[in-house]
């Protein structure tokens, strides 16, 4: 298996407009999130969940993690409707969300990166050409 990192993509919290960790300016603390309801996306520990427990853990505290959903879309349902706060990838502010607002956290650990992942035993000019146009390294015809 082949895991080629295609950009860095930084974590946010998505939290209703009028959450009241909102009221300061700026990029909100990890340790922060400590007394606050998360949500996560996908149902497992793995992954983005798994690293976002991690830089928890490493802050000093568990999460306090009351619900995890299939998908983000989903996880900003729940934002919105203001049961809790998410930390998902920034690209999840391309769902405009009513009512849901999007903040940089402090942690240089609150990163995560979109990947392309593909079996090298099973390859093909097709999927080639795609892992070239994911990496970058494409060229014109």
């Amino acid at each position: 298996m082949i895991i080629r990192r295609i950009w860095p993509d930084p974590l946010e919290l998505f939290a209703p407009n009028d959450h009241p960790l909102l009221c300061k300016r700026g990029a909100i603390a990890v340790r922060a999130l400590e007394p606050l309801r998360l949500f996560f996306a996908n149902a497992s520990r793995r992954g983005l969940n798994g690293h976002v427990v991690h830089f928890c853990s490493s802050a000093g505290f568990t999460p306090n993690v009351v619900q995890e959903a299939v998908d983000g879309g989903a996880i900003l349902g729940l934002v919105a409707a203001g049961f809790g706060v998410a930390v998902l990838p920034k690209c999840y502010g391309q769902i405009v969300v009513r009512d849901v607002v999007q903040r940089t956290l402090s942690s240089a650990k609150a990163k995560s990166h979109i990947c392309l992942a593909y079996n090298q035993d099973r390859t093909s000019d097709q999927l080639m050409r795609f892992v070239a146009v994911g990496s970058g390294s494409a060229t014109a015809d």
